[in-house]
């Protein structure tokens, strides 16, 4: 009895090791290898908004980035101050500032190609002073636009969209537009 009850355990043993051992690795190309080493590598996935450093404090630029939109024909809808709003409820925030703007023609014909683009429009770009103390300009980076909106016949609309926020941008950061240079 001893003998088969010490038989069993053996069995047992030697069937949960081999289970635990087809569960760390795999077989591939006649090769045994741990499934750790299969594990996919994650690929850098790059981000759907633009940044652009400027070396000018945040209230110079959003001083240059009004001129600049206005300069181009185009409406500020709106304005948002986030470092007040944050006094406001009694905490602190680093120079943090959206300026909302566009054109309504333009963004009427984006909404004919799909309606649900409007809740990306208008345009807006965060000026933000970040944690080293360097002033940024951020923008959601129109090419975006076409993974979540259906805009086959408005994808022309999309790249002098492009252009135009990178043009003001860059020129509210006091760096040198390469249209401009070129000129």
């Amino acid at each position: 009895m001893k003998t088969t009850l010490a038989s069993i355990c053996v069995v047992v043993l030697l069937i949960s090791c081999t289970e635990s051992s087809k569960k760390s690795t795999a077989k591939t190309d006649s090769t045994t290898v741990k499934k750790d080493e299969l594990a996919p590598t994650k690929k850098k996935k790059s981000t759907p908004y633009k940044i652009i450093n400027s070396k000018l404090t945040g209230q110079q630029v959003v001083a240059n980035l009004k001129k600049g939109i206005a300069a181009k024909g185009l409406t500020i809808f709106n304005q948002i101050d986030h470092v007040g709003g944050a006094k406001k409820s009694g905490q602190e925030l680093p120079f943090t500032y959206v300026i909302v703007f566009g054109n309504p023609e333009v963004g009427t014909k984006l909404m004919q190609c799909d309606q649900s683009i409007g809740i990306e429009l208008p345009l807006k770009i965060l000026v933000s002073t970040n944690k080293k103390g360097r002033t940024q300009l951020t923008y959601l980076h129109p090419k975006h636009y076409n993974e979540y909106f259906k805009l086959g016949k408005c994808k022309e609309i999309l790249k002098n969209m492009e252009t135009l926020l990178n043009d003001i941008s860059i020129q509210a950061s006091g760096k040198e537009s390469l249209k401009t240079a070129t000129r």
